[in-house]
């Protein structure tokens, strides 16, 4: 059962949530390349686990949903450390020309038109969704990676969290680009209500070959609970 909604919402001309959710500096932080297993290409991710836990939920505590909660992210220097090792396990998330670069994943952290959310299942973060692009009033492209790998059951609080950034930063749509090889991440999509809007041919390199990307859209006004 939903708990509510438990803050208000700021606008994205008022900044104060970039320094809420980076209160450190960023420019300092060092990351390295994790090991990575090249010889897995399963498409949708490594069969390993993710490890070391950070159990420190510090960001405000925005709903509650049955056995999840959703938080924003603050990115402390070992929290950015944690989550970057945690996404080199999953090789589809990122191109082979940008794999174990943490300048570019710093770049992400840091940009001003990006929103980080945690979700949780008591003590553990299980997935993270954050969205880039963000024009207020308008659109943001929407990311969501979940560590248990349970992406099915997870529509209702993705919905929740699209609901809460549609009323925190005014935006009319969502947008969604993903390689067509995401086939989890596609169906996730569907149940939200996301339609597939378009098809360009051979935008990433996985594993070594040319994949194509699917484009789906979703105005807020019809977000589904999926």
């Amino acid at each position: 059962s939903e708990h509510g909604i438990h803050s208000q919402a700021r606008s994205w001309q008022d900044p104060s949530h970039l320094h809420r959710q980076r209160p450190y500096s960023m420019h300092s932080l060092r990351l390295e390349q994790g090991n990575m297993d090249e010889g897995n290409h399963d498409p949708q991710m490594q069969r390993s686990e993710p490890s070391d836990y950070p159990h420190d939920p510090g960001g405000m505590a925005i709903v509650g949903m049955d056995q999840w909660v959703l938080r924003e992210m603050i990115f402390t220097p070992e929290r950015s450390k944690w989550l970057w090792e945690q996404l080199q396990r999953y090789p589809s998330l990122s191109t082979d020309p940008t794999r174990g670069r943490p300048e570019q994943f710093l770049d992400l952290v840091l940009s001003p038109q990006t929103y980080w959310l945690e979700v949780w299942t008591g003590e553990t973060l299980i997935g993270v969704l954050y969205m880039t692009h963000i024009q207020a009033g308008v659109d943001a492209k929407v990311h969501i990676v979940f560590f248990d790998r349970k992406l099915g059951e997870k529509a209702p609080i993705c919905a929740m969290a699209l609901r809460w950034a549609a009323w925190k930063f005014s935006l009319h749509r969502f947008s969604i680009e993903m390689p067509e090889i995401y086939f989890a991440t596609s169906r996730l999509a569907k149940k939200l209500g996301f339609h597939l809007e378009g098809n360009r041919k051979e935008m990433y390199i996985i594993s070594g070959r040319w994949v194509n990307e699917l484009v789906f859209g979703l105005l807020a006004s019809e977000l589904t609970n999926g």
